[in-house]
């Protein structure tokens, strides 16, 4: 594999030259092992991220929680009086997290997890290739009398 720099060269040159570039890690504990702390940057080398459930290594959902910021939420307040009537109610805004580490690590069935090249979040709903007819041709097992026969 290519250092780190160099790495970050050819994605970052490659778009405006027409290479498509594609990596794959199960996480980022796998590109800390292979550059150490320059790995760090990693997410930044790509356009669009797409992160799938199942990563279990902290400071790769740290740092995806962190991505994903903050935002604050309503929550309401309710008084009652000394017979349980209603007696006010209150508004206060509460910042918290927009993705929490179990959401990322364990993910929503049918979806994953994106950054834009803003690195804005949002759920991508996910299509089964089996679902979708552009796929069905590589699916399907090739008939025996076209002569495609993979036995020897």
């Amino acid at each position: 594999m290519a250092p780190l720099p160099r790495l970050a060269g050819i994605v970052s040159e490659g778009g405006g030259q027409g290479v498509l570039t594609l990596a794959c890690l199960q996480d980022l504990s796998q590109a800390r092992s292979r550059w150490g702390t320059s790995a760090e940057g990693f997410l930044s080398l790509f356009p669009t991220t797409i992160v799938l459930p199942g990563i279990a290594d902290r400071p790769t959902l740290e740092l995806l929680r962190h991505l994903a910021g903050r935002t604050m939420t309503p929550s309401p307040t309710f008084q009652t009086g000394p017979r349980g009537r209603h007696a006010g109610r209150s508004l206060t805004w509460v910042e918290r997290d927009r993705a929490s580490m179990a959401d990322l690590a364990q993910g929503r069935p049918g979806y994953a997890m994106g950054l834009d090249p803003s690195n804005r979040v949002q759920w991508v709903e996910l299509t089964p290739a089996y679902r979708d007819v552009r796929f069905r041709p590589y699916l399907e097992r090739p008939s025996r009398d076209r002569g495609n026969s993979r036995e020897r």
